[in-house]
């Protein structure tokens, strides 16, 4: 069996729970595994680990998954800033597909890996070391890399939790806060929707309207033409106002000024803040039930 598989005895310990704990969140269709020839249960590791960083089971001992100093995202974010300035959107997959699987969470992925490495692409670009098209290239490649962990995310995304809208205002052509917004949202068991850069505030409120939203999230990177931003923004409120729904905002262009003039639920300049507020207002499930498992009959 290959080394992505857990034994339910390495599971156990893993999660802090008995053997026969395991057994029965297996039988409850809880966690995933396959059965040897000789009727051992094998868990995969991707599965277990996912479970432990969602919070929906416990964790104990995580050295059984492997999670090496390699993993560190300071390490990380250097690695990604050098394969971003080669357009290297193999080696960034790579870097962030590797972060997701091991102990870090998608917000300090967003926060303390992507973002230093974006950071530094764009004040190299800013100070005139990087040329507008390795700015561009960089950015390219960590979008494609983001929607790779997309589309491995969308298998095991949840079906039944509440829905979220976000999007950054007409004029911010950024596409990288939204995206990542969108897959702290997912990995906390939400159903998001992006609209993604450039999308008009009138046009988020009708989204808004029609999908009714538990949370709104608006990042703004740039703000074309503040007073018919804050004149529209009213309308994005008050929908959300009626259908009860809690607005985050951020962004660089939510300055202290422009924040006193809105009316909102929270600012964040950090992915883990909209974590935290999602994760206040919905958590998946409790934890499973522990345990014998059932006797086959």
């Amino acid at each position: 069996m290959a080394a992505q598989f857990l034994s339910t005895a390495k599971a156990a310990k893993v999660l802090g729970v008995s053997v026969s704990t395991v057994k029965r969140w297996v039988d409850d269709g809880i966690l995933l595994a396959q059965k040897t020839a000789g009727g051992h249960r094998k868990l995969a590791h991707a599965d277990v680990l996912r479970m432990v960083k969602s919070g929906l089971l416990p964790a104990g001992d995580l050295t059984e998954l492997q999670c090496t100093s390699s993993f560190s995202p300071r390490k990380l974010a250097s690695d990604l800033f050098f394969a971003l300035l080669r357009g290297d959107s193999g080696t960034a997959t790579r870097i962030v597909m590797g972060a997701y699987n091991s102990r870090i969470t998608l917000p300090t992925m967003a926060d303390e890996i992507i973002a230093p490495a974006m950071h530094r692409i764009g004040h190299e670009w800013a100070t005139g070391d990087l040329d507008v098209y390795q700015e561009h290239r960089g950015s390219q490649a960590c979008a494609t890399a983001l929607y790779s962990l997309k589309s491995h995310m969308q298998a095991a995304a949840s079906s039944s939790g509440p829905s979220a809208v976000g999007a950054a205002p007409e004029g911010d052509l950024t596409l990288l806060p939204c995206l990542l917004a969108e897959l702290v949202m997912m990995d906390l068991g939400w159903k998001p929707v992006n609209l993604g850069p450039n999308t008009p505030l009138s046009s988020f409120e009708k989204a808004v309207r029609e999908i009714r939203p538990k949370l709104i999230w608006l990042s703004a990177s740039h703000i074309i033409e503040p007073a018919r931003f804050l004149e529209e923004y009213r309308g994005l409120q008050a929908a959300a106002q009626q259908i009860g729904s809690v607005i985050v905002i951020g962004g660089r262009a939510m300055t202290e000024d422009v924040r006193c003039q809105l009316a909102y639920t929270a600012f964040g300049d950090r992915l883990a803040q909209l974590a935290s507020i999602a994760s206040a207002i919905y958590r998946r499930h409790d934890l499973p039930r522990r345990g014998r498992p059932r006797k086959e009959v």
